[in-house]
């Protein structure tokens, strides 16, 4: 038995082949999961399945959720998609972003410490950054994102939410954190616009 066997010691190169192996492993069991999922997903969040044009896509959902249009993509643009209706005043981003606040928005930093940390660019209109500063239970909502290692982007912009994730490659994102996450983005997206009723 070679000696680094008997010590119970792995070189640190094998160390590191394992671990890249286990990712890959788990990336790819987790896209054959989502892909298992998202048809039952569909259903009960009340959405449309479309199957993915080729082998190791996943799907796509989309429809009416709560009174907005949403678009879940985790093949293509890798992202969840709450659309806006009447392009508000607002620009905020979970990243630093450089431009200069447009036209009838200003910078500001959201009173709630969860938000001022979430989102790290904050323009809107007056009326608007008032609405997220006055936002009941917004940041106790939004707090899980913060435990999401795999969401890269967080926006909230003129054309909707979106949520962009990197969950490596085939992509996917799980069916239990959209389920988790649709209702909290769609809380944030009513704060800037108020949703379609039912009967609409």
């Amino acid at each position: 038995m070679p000696d680094w066997l008997s010590d119970g010691a792995l070189p640190v190169g094998m160390l590191f082949m394992l671990v890249t192996v286990l990712k890959v492993v788990r990336r790819k069991a987790g896209n054959v999961v989502a892909r298992a999922q998202y048809p039952g997903l569909a259903k009960k969040l009340g959405l449309s399945f479309t199957p993915a044009p080729y082998k190791n896509g996943v799907g796509r959902l989309s429809g009416q959720y709560k009174g907005f249009r949403v678009v879940v993509d985790p093949d293509d643009q890798r992202r969840i998609f709450i659309a806006f209706r009447s392009s508000p005043a607002v620009e905020l981003h979970n990243f630093i972003h450089n431009k200069r606040s447009r036209v009838g928005q200003g910078s500001f930093r959201p009173s709630e410490k969860v938000l001022s940390k979430l989102f790290k660019t904050c323009h809107a209109s007056g009326e608007l950054a008032r609405a997220l500063n006055e936002a009941e239970g917004l940041a106790e909502r939004l707090k899980p994102l913060f435990f999401v290692r795999e969401l890269k982007t967080l926006s909230v912009t003129a054309s909707g939410v979106t949520a962009i994730f990197d969950f490596g490659t085939p992509p996917y994102i799980p069916a239990e954190l959209v389920d988790d996450l649709l209702p909290r983005l769609v809380q944030l997206a009513s704060v800037f616009e108020s949703p379609v009723s039912e009967e609409a």
